[in-house]
């Protein structure tokens, strides 16, 4: 996953369009120079840590996209802790030595609409489910597609 700079992989009103950078603009791009399906099937989505929850996020909203996502290490905004994280998040801003934060309120707007927003991990996990539209936990399918993208499969072979 590409960097997103503490943006939650989101489009920030005010600032940066991570979101749609990273979910739309930048796979046609790497479509326009690279031999890249942009079929479903041949599709998945992996990250690291925040990279992990950015992979998780784009594949809940973008489920006609993707067929699998590797989540590594990956966790999810809860609605429940937002608004705690919000306020600690401003609180640690005050302290020249803490390390820079992001202003949660800034990137999803009022945290009290965050349960019913499509940054809710967990609501769009649901309506993805219920939709029956979801994308699939293959890692298995990442790991197979990642070594023969690589070539690893032939090596282990031979």
């Amino acid at each position: 996953m590409p960097a997103a700079y503490n943006s939650d992989y989101t489009d920030n009103p005010k600032g940066p369009r991570y979101l749609k950078y990273i979910a739309e603009e930048l796979p046609l791009v790497m479509q326009s120079i690279f031999p890249i399906s942009d079929r479903r099937e041949d599709s998945f989505i992996g990250g690291l840590s925040m990279g992990a929850h950015g992979a998780m996020k784009i594949a809940l909203l973008y489920p006609e996209r993707y067929q699998a996502a590797l989540i590594m290490s990956g966790a999810a905004r809860h609605p429940d802790s937002i608004g705690e994280m919000g306020k600690m998040f401003k609180r640690m801003s005050k302290d020249p030595d803490a390390i820079p934060m992001p202003d949660m309120s800034a990137i999803y707007g009022d945290l009290a609409d965050f349960a019913d927003s499509r940054h809710n991990a967990y609501r769009q996990a649901t309506e993805n489910v219920l939709a029956k539209n979801s994308c699939r936990n293959s890692f298995s399918l990442a790991a197979t597609r990642i070594s023969r993208w690589t070539g690893a499969d032939r090596a282990m072979r031979s």
